[in-house]
């Protein structure tokens, strides 16, 4: 073996360079980027389109279908959605992963101006955003204190917002909660009738009144002086002085003769507070390449600042940080895999008894993980929970080749072999063995790398990392463990193989060996019947399947959750407020909960947020963030509290709970889907989602069920009576624009004070405006002047209105959403179909499993091709190693060996069958078949050597006993601390780990009898067929 040698005669060279691979490393982990999850670029885009005061029947005819016909014939789009809502279409498409978005953008682009002209004119030009996961706020401040909502406002906006957006890696600081000034001029509408005044005067001389207007110019003597005509507002004396008409008796009537003027704020479409004190909120946004734990770390250095120069009296909190939660993550797996290493070096001095042998080996798990990281970056990967979870799941399988390599070594040693002709002759002859094992464990991985969809692009990572440093530990065992331990060897004493820990080691091996060499002649023995026994205990594990369960990721504990609280449609921004407060008190009553923030509504100056969120004045989002020392989960947590809150009449309480790692790559939070219903008219479907949100409430373990149609919002209509309008001279147009006025109030102008622009709003006072009686006493002023009551042209009804229309692949649906809670996923949807099996459902509908089902079945799909394909390309691997069909497939019987354990281990734990399930079967298929090679590898150079088969077999096994034990409880052992699920973001890990764990333990134990056992009886029918055909031939 020539790298060997090359070791062997340059020492300090080897050292040098895994030195440099080392420093590199360490580099590379500091500059690492840190992330929870690995950055998926989601390909998802989304068209805005705008029609002001366009109802939601009329947005999806005008606009939402045209543009989901137009846009689902863009190439790579999977799915076509869109949302209807007043004043507002959104169209979202979904595409195939792997698709230039920016590209798909322009292609979509081109087919919007295709059907522009069929779009309506008056609406806005379409808005196509693309999604981005990565724009979910990564903190969020409170700012509160006994200084009034004005000065928090003016303080969150002027001296914290401003100071945090310069922060790099921060691309937007959003207020929430904040009251902004307002100059209300309140028209007192019998005064206006009195006058003969419409309100619209009123504005148009506000406007005219506030300018300053240039003058011209004269000319004294040599200069000139510029004239100009001071109008401008300066103050709220000079609103009231302000003519809107005159008498008849030519008596001026001024502003203070039909309206108040008062400094005051404008009405809140937000509301946010901290532990129930009215605050201003903040929420920071990191821009897309920024590294999460970066850009928080520098937000909190800037706090630290900020809050050495507020006043005492303003207090400023972080209410949520995502970094908290991903550095508590990464620390944890951190420490996990230190431990798990740490775990393996004891595990071999306890079977080697040398501790220079044990550290030798050792020296590959440092190596290889610093190696890993300094190809991660150069690859641009980051350190997340998959990335940095493959090295620590890859901890125990570094040292794997070490050991081979070492305990071949020291068998030749104790032959009495020469330290240096020792160490070159057990590498050589573990050469193929080693570089066969290897490389099925990177085989394995390679279809995890072509599986579509978001779980390909999650889980590729994890295989990229545990590859990565899989290959290094080859290197680290063919030149630097050899080297090192011929130096340890030439430096030992006489009888130093005989200490008290080798002598302990030697003992027990020597046990071992013989209860070992006792079951493998039984077992030889009787060959049939060990096969027939190990069929039915793989048969009997399979059949725990249906009990075991199944789910597309395991739930997070991150500490927080979620009350979303829905009054009833048309519940002002206050109502809903004091009954999100009540709320916020029970929670603060819990001792588990330390922080309770509310927000309500949205700022309408954030126009994306506006429209694409699902805020609204009657939702309200209660939100508790947990303490770290808590002896009850978040789920238990919750349940404690269901029963105070469902004491609140006339609410929708709904539970989001912050433990769906799916949750960091969608847009907002939200309940998890189960059902889509699909159907034309939505008073069917109307009808059919109230009987399956009924049915599914009698489900055990179903909570928060819901429906996506909601209720409907009361609304008056007023149907103008276009003859009697006519009679007036009076259009449409003019009557809802004097409502709208009225009503809603407009703008007239500006009012400049201390450098700040203030809008004077002109309205109708509150009580001319607060009842339908009053609305029908709206005055509209004729052409001629003349003044008529609404009423008089127009009949006032109440109604209900569509909230907003959903659609999906072209179609109306409805989404039925609920909490599962005490089972897994699958028995959930098992449950749901039972409950809405007998439904009749009318011709042109349908009821069907939601999109988050589909994708779980899609990507249990993928991987169990993954899983078929991997164990191909091991056997295809080993076949070619080996030059043989027969060996490789006695050695791939240790694959079905491993499947008992992982069942069983499933079992006795209680986890269902997840994503990381199926990764972890995928990495047992490259791990188990490493004992079988060394195995199969021995007792076939045994026999090329002379030997008997039957003493081959029992001297191979004999002779790699003390290797595959050492392999398989490094492995073992060290993904122990990985299986406790103890520290952040352990739910996804440990069912990974616990499959490796179970696989292996029963894959060692039965490989070392079952394998030798098919090994010889392959052999007798290989005999037999042999003397078989001899016969034929001779005849």
């Amino acid at each position: 073996m020539k790298l060997t040698r090359f070791a062997l005669n340059r020492p300090v060279t080897v050292l040098m360079a895994f030195a440099a691979v080392v420093l590199i490393g360490v580099i590379s982990w500091y500059r690492l980027p840190v992330e929870l999850l690995p950055s998926l670029n989601y390909p998802q885009m989304t068209i805005m389109t705008s029609y002001e005061n366009v109802a939601p029947p009329e947005i999806e005819t005008l606009i939402s279908k045209p543009l989901e016909e137009a846009a689902g014939t863009v190439q790579g789009v999977t799915r076509v959605t869109s949302v209807s809502k007043e004043g507002v279409s959104l169209v979202t498409l979904d595409f195939d992963w792997g698709v230039d978005m920016s590209m798909a953008a322009l292609d979509v682009r081109e087919k919007i101006d295709a059907i522009s002209d069929a779009l309506p004119r008056d609406m806005e030009t379409p808005v196509i955003i693309k999604f981005d996961p990565t724009s979910l706020p990564v903190m969020t401040l409170g700012i509160s204190g006994q200084v009034g909502m004005a000065n928090l406002t003016r303080i969150a906006s002027e001296e914290i917002k401003q100071k945090l957006e310069r922060v790099p890696g921060v691309s937007l600081a959003r207020i929430s909660g904040a009251v902004e000034r307002e100059i209300l001029v309140s028209v007192d509408q019998g005064r206006l009738f009195a006058y003969g005044i419409p309100i619209s005067r009123v504005v148009e001389r506000l406007k005219e009144a506030n300018f300053n207007f240039p003058g011209g110019r004269i000319e004294q003597g040599k200069h000139e002086i510029r004239i100009r005509t001071m109008g401008q507002f300066e103050s709220l004396k000079d609103l009231e002085k302000v003519v809107i008409a005159t008498t008849r008796t030519k008596i001026p009537v001024f502003l203070r003769d039909v309206a108040t003027v008062r400094d005051t704020f404008k009405e809140r479409t937000s509301y946010f507070t901290v532990n129930g004190a009215q605050s201003v909120g903040i929420s920071i946004f990191k821009q897309a390449d920024s590294n999460t734990v970066r850009v928080a770390k520098n937000v909190r250095g800037v706090l630290d600042q900020l809050r050495g120069k507020l006043e005492p009296r303003v207090h400023l909190s972080v209410v949520y940080d995502q970094a908290t939660f991903i550095e508590d993550a990464i620390s944890d797996l951190e420490f996990a895999g230190i431990i798990g290493g740490a775990i393996a070096f004891l595990v071999l001095l306890l079977f080697l008894g040398r501790f220079s042998s044990a550290l030798v080996i050792t020296t590959a798990i440092p190596i290889s993980v610093f190696g890993a990281f300094a190809l991660m970056y150069l690859m641009g990967i980051s350190l997340n929970i998959m990335s940095l979870g493959g090295l620590a799941l890859g901890v125990g399988l570094l040292v794997d080749n070490g050991i081979v390599i070492l305990e071949n070594i020291h068998r030749h040693r104790r032959d009495g072999t020469a330290v240096r002709d020792a160490v070159i002759a057990g590498t050589e002859e573990m050469y193929t063995p080693v570089m066969a094992s290897t490389f099925a464990h990177i085989v394995v991985f390679l279809p995890i790398l072509f599986v579509q969809g978001i779980t390909g692009k999650f889980f590729s990572q994890l295989a990229l990392t545990i590859s990565f440093s899989l290959v290094l530990s080859i290197f680290v065992a063919l030149a630097l463990n050899p080297m090192l331990e011929a130096r340890s060897l030439s430096a030992r004493k006489a009888g130093f193989f005989r200490n008290f820990f080798g002598r302990m080691a030697d003992r027990a091996m020597g046990f071992t060996a013989g209860l070992y060499r006792k079951g493998l002649a039984l077992a030889l023995a009787n060959k049939k019947k060990v096969i027939f026994g190990t069929a039915l205990i793989f048969l009997m594990s399979i059949s725990l399947i249906p009990v075991i369960g199944r789910e597309f990721l395991p739930r997070v504990d991150q500490g927080s959750f979620v009350v979303q609280v829905t009054t009833p449609p048309g519940t002002t921004l206050e109502s809903t407020g004091g009954t999100a407060l009540q709320i916020g008190e029970i929670l603060s009553e819990v001792p588990e909960i330390k922080d309770v923030f509310i927000n309500i509504g949205y700022d309408k100056k954030e126009k994306v947020e506006s429209v694409l969120g699902e805020n609204k004045t009657n939702v309200a989002k209660v939100t508790a963030v947990l303490r770290e020392e808590r002896k009850r989960s978040t789920t238990e947590v919750v349940s404690g509290v269901r029963s105070n809150i469902a004491e609140i009449p006339g609410i929708q309480v709904d539970y989001i709970f912050n433990q769906d790692v799916t949750q960091f790559i969608r847009q907002k939070q939200r309940v998890p889907e189960l059902l889509e219903i699909s159907g034309p008219d939505m008073a069917t479907l109307r009808a059919l989602s109230r009987e399956v949100v009924e049915r599914l409430k009698t489900v055990d373990g179903l909570k928060d069920v819901t429906s996506s149609l909601g209720e409907e919002e009361p609304e008056i209509q007023i149907s103008v009576d276009r003859e009697k309008a006519a009679s007036y001279g009076l259009n449409v147009k003019e009557i809802g624009d004097t409502l709208k006025t009225a009503m809603d109030g407009e703008v007239a102008t500006r009012y400049r004070n201390q450098a700040q622009d203030v809008d004077i709003l002109v309205r109708l006072r509150k009580g001319d405006r607060q009842s339908i009686l009053g609305l029908q006493k709206i005055f509209i002023h004729t052409r001629k002047g003349e003044a008529i009551p609404l009423s008089e042209v127009a009949v006032l009804t109440r109604a209900v209105r569509l909230r907003r229309i959903q659609r999906r692949d072209l179609s109306r649906v409805c989404l039925v959403s609920a909490n599962v809670s005490g089972m897994t996923q699958s028995d959930a949807m098992e449950k749901v179909r039972a409950a809405i099996r007998d439904i009749t459902v009318p011709p042109e509908y349908d009821i069907a499993m939601s999109a988050q089902e589909k994708e779980m079945g899609r990507s249990f799909r993928g991987l169990s091709f993954a899983l078929l394909l991997s164990v191909v390309l091991v056997y295809m691997l080993l076949a070619s190693l080996f030059e043989s069909f027969l060996y490789p497939f006695i050695i791939m019987l240790s694959v079905p060996l491993a499947a008992v354990g992982v069942f069983l281990a499933l079992f006795l734990t209680g986890k269902s069958v997840s994503l990381g399930v199926y990764i972890g079967g995928i990495m047992l298929g490259g791990i188990v078949v490493n004992n079988s090679i060394i195995l199969v590898d021995y007792i076939n150079t045994l026999r090329k050597r002379g030997l008997p088969r039957e003493e081959a077999i029992f001297e191979g096994g004999l002779a790699r006993l003390r290797p595959i034990l050492m392999t398989a409880m490094t492995t073992i052992f060290g993904l122990v601390p990985l299986a406790l699920a103890v520290g952040k973001g352990a739910e996804i890990r440990s069912p990974l780990a616990i499959t490796v764990i179970g696989g292996l333990t029963t894959s060692t134990v039965m490989t070392l009898i079952v394998v030798p056992v098919m090994y010889a009886l392959l052999e007798d029918i290989k005999g037999a067929a042999a003397a078989v055909q001899g016969r034929n031939n001779s005849k």
